[in-house]
């Protein structure tokens, strides 16, 4: 191509800052379009504004931009093509991602810093109180104290259990013993009774 002769700038209208220029840019389309349609409408549009230009003195030149123009169309139209291309594509346009996340604080400076120890407060010992020995000398003019009684002086009561539970036993057989004499006191008096039924009854 002459440099007197810019095609993309005459022929396309694209500026110089966007030369060279993408398969969007060389198109006319939107950055990323999608819509498969769109693309080759937009590819028929600009190779027929080019053919224009075969007859003229820029022949050869009009045949580089059909050439681009006819790759860029092929590219975007496949779906595998399109897809490696987007993607270094947008590495080309950005980077390097910026981070909405600011860097991290150096904290090496607040962990090198010494941190003060509280200082343990000396308190003064408190003297105790000394206890004097209690005399064991007698005051005189004091009577002497009453004598204590001891535990073991003290009588305990005798329980006697035994003769207790013997005299119970001795009622429980003597209440038996009266309960027995009274039922064969009945039953003899009830065997007299029926004799002297049976006798009555014999004489009349």
């Amino acid at each position: 191509m002459s440099e007197e002769f810019n095609p993309y700038r005459v022929w396309l209208g694209i500026p110089l800052d966007e030369q060279p220029p993408n398969h969007y840019r060389l198109l006319g389309l939107a950055l990323f379009e999608q819509d498969p349609v769109v693309i080759e409408n937009a590819a028929d549009r600009q190779m027929a504004h080019v053919r224009t230009f075969q007859s003229g003195p820029n022949a050869t030149i009009s045949q580089q931009i059909l050439n681009e123009l006819s790759e860029a169309r092929l590219c975007l139209l496949k779906t595998d093509t399109k897809e490696s291309y987007d993607a270094q594509l947008q590495i080309q346009i950005d980077p390097e991602p910026v981070s909405d996340n600011p860097p991290p604080e150096d904290l090496s400076a607040y962990s090198a810093a010494p941190v003060a120890q509280p200082v343990a407060e000396h308190s003064a010992p408190i003297a105790e109180p000394v206890q004097q020995p209690v005399s064991q000398t007698p005051i005189p003019g004091t009577p002497p104290p009453p004598p204590t009684a001891t535990v073991n002086s003290i009588p305990k009561p005798t329980i006697r259990t035994r003769s207790r539970r013997s005299a119970v036993s001795g009622r429980h057989q003597s209440n038996s013993g009266i309960g027995i004499l009274l039922i064969f006191s009945l039953i003899f008096g009830v065997a007299a009774l029926l004799i002297v039924l049976l006798f009555l009854m014999e004489k009349s």
